[in-house]
């Protein structure tokens, strides 16, 4: 949830930009995120020595549209990790990825081409030297449905391909994936109720046989709220219940084992701009807790600058956001 700039490309036939898709607000221009241990000193919490994962080191762009151009991540001591950069067609289709190494040399290049209803028909995947990786390749059918994806090795045999199928709905009811030599792999078949909430995915193995099936339940307002799995043999292995606030926030997720009893409990908190401000995890068999709360600053835009991240009331983290903008 912290990790914030834990930033990918969104898909391009999503409604929002790269940067909402963060929950950045405003005409974001780029965000630098850095890590921090807690030091409490006179009552007070300050910034320690740099420390965290790459997640929470990081540096993005974002072009006018929003679209995400560049992404730079750092080690807790300042070095480079990783660098991505993205390039966009005047549609706003992502028709570039570029991947880099912590010493700057090219790690890898992704291509992507679309056909001229925005539909991502082909990506392909390059090596430093330039030489093919593997591509992929997209079908779709008069309504837009994917109806098939299809994955070629670097010697341009194929590797596998997968087909879907859909209802007069548009609701995806069958997923089938084949091995290069034609054969069977497995196939997944989906149901859903009257609202279009999918409430049932059965798995089942090359020679039809059942692998796995799930089945979900839903609140009136949408919100799901039960997620059962089952065995092949059909004997329960876990179920996990929902509850939400009156937001649609996620307020309590409780797993269950396949004998019914009690597994682990999770408890949520937000603030007025759903940002989660404490995690409470139950180990029902342990008795063990764990409470992690955090703490806010924001910007004239609303969105947070600095957080504090405390476990068990101590605390451990502080993460600082230096955000500018295009307006």
């Amino acid at each position: 949830m912290l990790s914030a700039l834990s930033l990918w490309a969104c898909d391009k036939q999503h409604k929002k930009t790269d940067a909402e898709e963060t929950g950045l607000k405003g005409k974001v221009k780029s965000v630098r995120q850095i890590s921090y241990e807690a030091v409490e000193k006179f009552g007070k919490v300050e910034r320690g020595r740099k420390t965290g994962g790459n997640d929470d080191n990081s540096y993005a762009v974002f072009n006018e549209k929003g679209n995400l151009i560049e992404e730079v991540r750092y080690n807790a001591d300042g070095s480079l990790d990783s660098k991505n950069t993205f390039a966009y067609d005047d549609k706003g289709n992502q028709i570039e990825e570029v991947r880099y190494n912590a010493d700057g040399s090219l790690d890898s290049k992704n291509t992507f081409a679309y056909d001229d209803k925005g539909n991502q028909i082909e990506e392909v995947s390059y090596n430093a030297d330039g030489s093919l990786d593997w591509k992929n390749t997209f079908a779709y059918d008069d309504k837009g449905n994917q109806i098939e994806w299809v994955s070629y090795n670097s010697d341009g045999s194929l590797d596998w391909k997968n087909t879907f199928a859909y209802d007069d709905k548009g609701n995806q009811i069958e997923w089938v994936s084949y091995n290069s030599d034609g054969s069977l792999d497995w196939k997944n078949t989906f149901a859903y109720d009257d609202k279009g909430n999918q409430i049932e995915e059965v798995s089942y193995n090359s020679d039809g046989s059942l692998d796995w099936k799930n089945t979900f339940a839903y609140d009136d307002k949408g919100n799901q709220i039960e997620w059962v799995s089952y065995n092949s043999d059909g004997s329960l292995d876990w179920k996990e219940t929902y509850a939400y606030d009156d937001k649609g926030n996620q307020i309590e997720t409780v797993r269950y084992n396949s004998d019914g009893s009690l597994d682990w409990k999770k408890t949520f908190a937000y603030d007025d701009k759903g940002n989660e401000i404490e995690w409470v995890s139950y180990n029902l068999e342990s008795g063990l807790t764990l409470k992690n709360t955090y703490t806010y600053e924001y910007d004239t835009h609303g969105n947070w600058i600095k957080t504090i991240i405390y476990q068990d009331g101590k605390a451990k983290i502080v993460i600082e956001r230096e955000i500018a903008y295009y307006e």
